[in-house]
């Protein structure tokens, strides 16, 4: 089950288009995002969850950025952390050494650039060893998006991911992955497993997208109705290890 906190002047609109979560009215800044104020109502309506995601969708209103800080750094479930999620940590990174739950980040490269203060050529010159250094300064498993995205956990462990197209480079694409990754953290995988498993079914998705319509005409409504092809994929090529 997903609960989907939002400001309550857009609940009405997100309920007529997600009809498969559960909505809960957020309090407000005068600027339409969610509020200081939701900081109890967000701690309670994830009293029964399994895994907290921020970022898709949130806005970098100063307001709602303090809001995002304070509830990751009480959170005591597992956080995925995207978007405007992470730029809520820009000039606060040492936060995260406080946090009592694990932290996973997906950032691009401009997300990764604004958060570290380097230059996005410096990160594209040194994709893995840069993800890997961040990973182990700010306590936080980190995937840095792109062709082969990077992922890079705490303890030093680095993963190059094959899966994935140019075609996915579209809005909306990191959020289904967002998604994807809280769903199988939610399932009690450690987030190292569901890191990586997450970042290869999203490419694997996109690919087979890009296969049945091509790369060009992708959009991320198309990663989440491939995505059932992409774990019976993954399963069956399991089964035929075993």
């Amino acid at each position: 089950m997903t609960m989907l906190g939002a400001p309550v002047s857009l609940v009405d609109v997100m309920a007529m288009k997600m009809t498969e979560v559960m909505i809960r009215p957020l309090p407000e800044t005068t600027a339409r995002t969610t509020g200081l104020k939701a900081l109890s109502n967000i701690e309670d309506m994830t009293s029964w969850a399994d895994v907290l995601a921020i970022g898709p969708g949130l806005s970098q209103h100063q307001e709602t950025t303090e809001l995002v800080r304070q509830v990751v750094s009480r959170s005591p479930l597992p956080v995925v952390l995207d978007a405007d999620g992470i730029n809520a940590f820009i000039n606060h990174t040492e936060l995260f050494s406080a946090c009592a739950s694990d932290i996973m980040m997906t950032p691009h490269i401009g997300e990764l650039s604004r958060l570290t203060n380097r230059t996005a050529q410096e990160i594209m010159n040194d994709r893995i060893g840069i993800a890997k250094q961040t990973a182990q300064s700010l306590h936080v498993t980190v995937i840095l998006k792109g062709a082969c995205s990077v992922i890079a956990d705490p303890t030093g462990r680095v993963s190059i991911n094959p899966t994935g197209n140019p075609g996915m480079a579209t809005a909306g694409s990191g959020d289904v992955l967002t998604g994807i990754l809280s769903a199988l953290i939610s399932q009690r995988l450690p987030v190292w497993d569901a890191a990586r498993l997450g970042v290869y079914l999203h490419g694997l998705a996109g690919d087979l997208g890009a296969k049945a319509m091509g790369q060009h005409s992708l959009i991320a409504g198309d990663l989440i109705d491939h995505l059932p092809d992409a774990f019976l994929q993954v399963r069956q090529t399991c089964r035929q290890r075993d």
